[in-house]
């Protein structure tokens, strides 16, 4: 009876040391698995990398810590994936992305992120709405992803702030907001969809409520203070603005794609524009 007790207590025991292995083995892989997900999806999604942790993720030019530095992406930053340089059944340390502020006539250029901090994703950039002028504002905006932050200014190629980015997209898919742009005539242009008060991050039941083409608000100093930043919400979680919370040039900031929530702002008001 000793041996058998014995022999069943030593079963048990390798049966949750390889339960205890499994998650190891597995993360090995994680990487691989997951960048096949995506490889190939780029006619009709774009392919977006955020940093998921609260650590910045530093972009350099090569794979290479000892490269050129061009920024870095806090939480909830977001990029686009360069997908062409990714292969099948492959493992990478460093992920390809782009530096949507560094253009040739080729495209944007490519730099590496670590890809240890980012989680992948994907947004419908095929068709963001269904409704004509939302999806051509979106798509404006993506358009001049890179476009640095200023304070006043309306020029998408050129310098631009939060509230006249939101009027100019929307502007030119022939949807004219507001005569002055500020966030406080757009949530004028707006109804209530739901206020989000808590610091914490949205529940799938209110991302359920959004829609391509919300408009989203946000305090002034990240969890209070007067309302003072407004994105378009692109859909998955994710939303495009020109921000200079964090930095005023990209990727920290200007036109980006971000999180709904991203560094310590919350988003705090989602709302739809009349009509739509």
């Amino acid at each position: 009876m000793r041996n058998k007790k014995g022999s069943i207590f030593a079963g048990v025991l390798l049966f949750l040391c390889l339960c205890m292995m499994i998650p190891t083995a597995a993360s090995a892989k994680t990487y691989k698995q997951v960048l096949n997900q995506y490889i190939g999806k780029g006619k009709k999604y774009t392919v977006l990398a955020y940093n998921a942790t609260h650590e910045r993720a530093y972009i350099y030019a090569k794979a290479d810590t000892k490269s050129k530095c061009y920024g870095s992406l806090g939480y909830g930053d977001a990029v686009i994936v360069n997908t062409s340089k990714l292969k099948k059944n492959k493992e990478y340390a460093w992920l390809p992305v782009y530096l949507n502020n560094r253009k040739t006539k080729k495209g944007p250029v490519t730099a590496y992120v670590v890809i240890k901090r980012m989680k992948l994703d994907l947004v419908n950039s095929n068709t963001f709405s269904k409704n004509s002028t939302i999806n051509k504002a979106i798509k404006t905006g993506m358009a001049y992803l890179g476009t640095p932050f200023q304070l006043g200014s309306s020029s998408l190629s050129g310098q631009i702030d939060c509230a006249n980015f939101v009027v100019q997209c929307f502007r030119r898919a022939g949807k004219n907001l507001c005569s002055w742009a500020h966030t406080n005539n757009l949530q004028q242009v707006c109804r209530e969809i739901f206020w989000h008060r808590k610091n914490s991050l949205l529940s799938k039941k209110q991302l359920g409520y959004m829609k391509p083409g919300d408009l989203l608000f946000y305090f002034e100093e990240d969890d209070h203070g007067p309302i003072d930043h407004v994105a378009i919400y692109i859909g998955n979680g994710y939303m495009i603005n020109s921000s200079g919370h964090y930095g005023t040039s990209y990727p920290m900031g200007g036109i980006t794609i971000k999180r709904v929530q991203y560094g310590n702002r919350y988003m705090v008001r989602c709302m739809r524009i009349y009509g739509y």
